[in-house]
């Protein structure tokens, strides 16, 4: 008795409910026995994983008298992942009424599905009165890839003009294996100046690990009105006992049911702006919202350099913008604390300088004041 090796192109497939594809393994006696004859068989993993590359099978296969050749299927699982060949085994084990000339088959699964295409995005933001906004495209592959894909990136003007109207930015995005989106965060400067919508440029090149399909990405910054009387709306505070984090939030909806999830509700820490007007006759700023999946904490920050390095990383989704605050104190207004612990790698957002200055003693770092809100 021997098994033979076999090759079985993948096939392509997107979504639940996908097909299989079978890889028959066929089985052979080198001449016809007048008993039935059986043989115990069962596949094992290579660089192929079970289930989610093939379906293991154990069973026993059986020759009635007379027959040479039986066929074991093995149901292939298909994907759109781009991915190296993978290999399984089938292997053969107490046989009856025969011996064993080869007991082990190797299944090759060949990939088939081509390696990703890269495109871009386009992007649109208010340009604000003042400080700096965040825009962003995104950058998407047309399908995963056990690949890590990098491609590099840079602004080049249009009718806006890098310095005067933009940050320019270089830089390298980086998909980490079975990651379809990565982003290109930008930086627009803000003024009080009445003027036509602005556009500037993203252009990819340079990828490894994909093909570009659409290598440039209109940024538009839309003027926004000159400065009147911005809305305010409350900010809400909560704090989770597992985590340790204290989430901000102006909506009330998150509010609600994350407290009914366990979080502890903390009642309106203070109050923003809900739009890039002025408070009082001073411009505002954006505040920046970003998300760690791995420490599951949130980050907020005035600093669009460091929502922008942050935001490009893996590790960090950029949120967009929670709100406005000011720059500056002004009359109605009070500061704005952060804090860090080290040892939980968390922050925290205060208004109360009792807090800040209480665990400030106690081993957090106060990072000073971000922006001034209204309490």
């Amino acid at each position: 008795m021997s098994i033979a090796d076999v090759t079985v192109l993948e096939g392509t497939c997107v979504g639940a409910g996908c097909p299989t594809t079978t890889a028959s393994v066929t089985v052979t006696l080198s001449a016809a026995s007048p008993e039935q004859v059986s043989v115990d068989y069962s596949t094992a993993d290579g660089t192929a994983t079970a289930p989610l590359d093939y379906t293991p099978r154990v069973n026993i296969l059986t020759f009635a008298p007379g027959v040479t050749s039986q066929t074991i299927a093995v149901p292939v699982v298909q994907d759109a992942i781009h991915e190296p060949n993978e290999t399984f085994a089938v292997s053969l084990r107490n046989p009856a009424g025969a011996t064993l000339a080869r007991g082990q088959a190797i299944v090759t699964i060949v990939d088939d599905d081509p390696p990703p295409a890269m495109s871009i995005s386009d992007a649109a933001v208010a340009e604000g009165n003042a400080g700096r906004t965040l825009a962003y495209c995104d950058v998407m592959l047309s399908n995963p890839t056990t690949d890590t894909v990098t491609v590099s990136y840079a602004t080049a003007d249009g009718t806006a003009t890098a310095g005067s109207d933009y940050v320019a930015r270089t830089g390298t995005l980086t998909f980490r294996p079975g990651q379809t989106v990565e982003t290109a965060i930008l930086t627009v400067n803000g003024d009080a100046t009445v003027e036509p919508d602005e556009t500037f440029f993203v252009n990819l090149s340079g990828a490894s690990g994909a093909t570009i399909a659409d290598a440039q990405g209109t940024a538009t910054i839309e003027n926004d009105d000159p400065p009147g009387s911005g809305a305010v709306v409350p900010q809400y505070r909560l704090f989770n006992r597992v985590t340790h984090e204290h989430l901000y939030t102006a909506d009330l909806n998150e509010y609600d049911v994350l407290g009914a999830n366990g979080w502890l509700q903390e009642g309106q820490a203070y109050q923003m702006l809900t739009s890039t007007a002025s408070y009082n006759g001073s411009p505002v700023v954006p505040l920046f919202r970003l998300y760690q999946s791995q420490s599951q904490q949130h980050l907020w920050t005035t600093d669009a350099n460091e929502a922008t390095v942050l935001g490009e990383t893996p590790d960090y989704t950029y949120e967009g913008i929670s709100g406005y605050v000011l720059p500056t104190q002004v009359s109605g207004t009070t500061p704005l604390y952060r804090l860090y612990l080290a040892s939980l790698q968390v922050h925290l957002w205060t208004t109360d300088q009792n807090e800040y200055t209480v665990l400030g003693a106690g081993g957090w770092v106060q990072e000073g004041i971000i922006g001034y809100v209204i309490p």
